[in-house]
């Protein structure tokens, strides 16, 4: 590896003063290209570490153009040596080299955006940088391509991701491309329990049809069907029983989901539960039964079905016996043997387990409810969490401040919403919660139901005040979540709530730019029937029309074409949807632009047509697509390449010999012009 390599290689080492001085030494060590005078003063300064110096003569060639130069300035910038360091200043440097074409600006350039390091953090900033150098034959951005590709698509954590969201048309595809169905995070959580717990009952049945285990624990010991229980979403419950899930399990505090079905008072669950044969005589921790809590707590029908499937009728222990009894049991121990409960109270404890009674008898002896726990918590945020909503009421009633604010700024609302606790949400708006407050980064419970795929609490926040158009400090509206997410039902609620439909965020992009970027061919059309303008551009020129071409979503595209999309609308490096499509070998997409009249032989900021980036790129079908439309392979860069020159530079044997085998049509003087 060259010593401009290794500098950018490890631009994120942590490993102390001395490897930051190796790298910084590697970087600045760098030959240049360009050799003369006032380089070899650069090159001499550096060796006697007099960086402030080398800058100093740096400056003039970077201001000049020097492309080298700048991006060894913007290398001091970035290390703060030898001058005050300054991300964006480095990024500003960065830039005018990499528009250069520059390949280790811009590889270092999609470092930045990647990083957030003086330009807001953007991953799709990052990956068209990386994609610019890697084209330009630099091979750590095509390898940062490849990690990122891994990464993005096909990992257990986002099988899990997708799970928890509801996202059903993700699921089929991560598990095609080996992601293991019971793949379990650092807590003992699959996918089954993240949508079990979440409500969603095709992607339930998706992982059940893909072997998902449905009696597997997690470190918490519950299993899916006792957070679907604990949840009251009936149909996974269903869904769960018929693929044989053990209607007999035992979570942490020896409750079945039977026992956990009375306890909330939910009869229909009752009902669901005992039609699989439960055993209705099972005793908690607490030695209670099934029974015993129906009759405590009044639930007459409750008590009539059980007693109807075997239950016995005994008198229902004493709530202070209870709570001696609660009291007196030991904590529950993680599989590594430690306490899952590392400094709360009994009372954050209860309320996070879903200890109704053991709650109350606590507050009626004057438990604190403002105490937090080491990550901030109180009772109130871990019952909001777990969405115990009788809980919530009760420390409500007896003082917890429903609008409390963790240090980062989380209120009770928020953990609520995350985790689509709806009763819990209505619980806390019932008790004063703020629906509208926001953290410091401009997350609202709003932002944290649509980014969660929460869907059913959105309309209870909505009604109850939430701000329809807050924006997050990156300019995300509530809109281009939902667009992104591609969920219609609650676009329409949203925009009937009164949402802004062409916004922009700090990027320049619409919530028509998210869906496009999606591919969510319901969200576009909805999108689009509002009125919602295709022709607006991010600030690197990107419209909705030019993203869905440069991700091959071909309909999405026929769709944005048939609203006026802008089909020869240029990026800021001159690339037309035509071009971007071609770079990435999407034959669907071109074949509706060429239909739609995209111009073929238009040339982007650096000369290249579309034929040419489909040749770079190794596109047969694309190149063979593009020929027979019309496409001039004789046109020249402003290198002088030619498509059949790019072809063959790049290894393409199949396409250069396509190309030879095209029919000419020079132009001009040996094909020069």
């Amino acid at each position: 590896m060259s010593m401009a390599v290794a500098c950018d290689a490890n631009v994120k080492i942590r490993r102390g003063n001395f490897s930051a001085a190796c790298l910084l030494c590697a970087c600045l060590l760098a030959p240049l290209t360009a050799v003369g005078t006032d380089m070899h003063d650069v090159d001499m300064a550096v060796r006697v570490r007099d960086y402030a110096r080398a800058a100093q003569l740096l400056k003039p060639l970077a201001q000049q153009g020097d492309a080298e130069a700048q991006y060894r300035l913007a290398g001091f910038y970035r290390m703060g040596t030898g001058v005050a360091k300054s991300h964006k200043t480095a990024v500003r440097w960065l830039r005018r080299a990499a528009k250069q074409g520059y390949v280790k600006a811009q590889y270092n350039l999609g470092i930045m955006y990647e990083n957030g390091w003086g330009v807001p953090l953007d991953p799709f900033m990052a990956e068209q940088w990386f994609r610019k150098a890697a084209t330009g034959g630099y091979a750590m951005a095509a390898a940062k391509l490849r990690d990122m590709a891994k990464t993005k698509s096909a990992s257990p954590a986002a099988l899990l991701r997708a799970a928890r969201k509801g996202e059903e048309g993700e699921i089929p595809s991560l598990i095609a491309r080996g992601v293991d169905v019971n793949a379990a995070d650092i807590y003992g959580r699959t996918a089954l329990m993240e949508a079990a717990e979440g409500g969603h009952d095709n992607v339930v049945k998706l992982l059940l049809q893909a072997g998902a285990r449905p009696n597997g624990k997690d470190r918490y010991h519950d299993s899916a069907l006792l957070l679907a229980v604990r949840e009251e979403h009936k149909d996974c419950v269903e869904r769960l029983l018929s693929a044989r899930a053990d209607v007999n399990v035992i979570d942490a505090n020896g409750n079945t989901p039977l026992l956990v079905a009375v306890i909330q008072g939910d009869a229909g669950l009752v009902a669901t539960l005992l039609r699989a044969k439960p055993d209705v005589g099972v005793r908690n921790k607490r030695k209670w039964t099934a029974v015993q809590y129906a009759q405590s707590r009044g639930y007459k029908d409750i008590v009539k079905n059980l007693v109807a499937h075997g239950a016995v009728l005994e008198h229902a222990k004493s709530l202070a016996q209870a709570q001696v009894a609660a009291a007196a049991e030991p904590r529950p121990q993680l599989a590594d043997g430690k306490q899952p409960y590392q400094g709360w109270s009994p009372l954050m404890i209860a309320a996070w387990r879903g200890q109704e009674d053991v709650v109350r008898g606590l507050l009626r002896q004057g438990a604190d409810v403002a105490v937090r726990d080491e990550e901030g918590h109180t009772a109130l945020t871990r019952a909001a969490w777990r969405g115990h909503a009788g809980i919530i009421t009760a420390l409500l009633k007896k003082g917890a401040n429903p609008n409390d604010k963790q240090v980062n700024g989380k209120t009770a609302l928020m953990w609520a919403a995350q985790q689509g606790r709806r009763k819990a949400v209505r619980a806390l708006l019932a008790g004063g919660a703020n629906a509208s407050l926001h953290q410091d980064s401009g997350e609202t419970a709003l932002s944290y139901a649509l980014t969660s795929g929460q869907e059913p609490v959105v309309d209870v926040l909505l009604k109850a005040g939430a701000d329809v158009n807050a924006t997050r400090r990156d300019g995300i509206t509530p809109l281009m979540v939902a667009a992104q997410r591609g969920g219609k039902p609650v676009l329409e609620i949203l925009l009937g709530h009164g949402a802004r439909i062409d916004a922009r965020d700090v990027a320049g992009r619409t919530a028509l730019w998210y869906a496009a970027d999606s591919g969510s061919l319901d969200a576009v059309s909805l999108l689009t029937a509002h009125h919602a303008d295709g022709g607006i551009a991010d600030h690197e020129g990107y419209t909705p029309l030019a993203r869905a071409a440069q991700q091959g979503r071909a309909d999405v595209v026929g769709m944005l074409l048939q609203n006026g999309g802008g089909i020869n609308q240029t990026t800021k490096t001159g690339n037309t949807p035509l071009m971007l499509a071609a770079d990435g070998g999407h034959a669907a997409v071109i074949q509706r632009l060429l239909a739609a009249g995209a111009k073929v032989n238009e040339r982007n900021g650096v000369g290249n047509t579309a034929l040419m980036l489909a040749a770079a790129g190794g596109h047969t079908k694309a190149v063979q697509l593009l020929l027979k439309n019309g496409a001039d392979a004789d046109i020249r860069n402003l290198k002088r390449e030619q498509a059949r020159s790019l072809a063959k530079a790049a290894g393409h044997k199949d396409i250069v010999q396509v190309l030879e085998n095209h029919p000419a049509g020079k132009k001009g003087f040996l094909g020069l012009f």
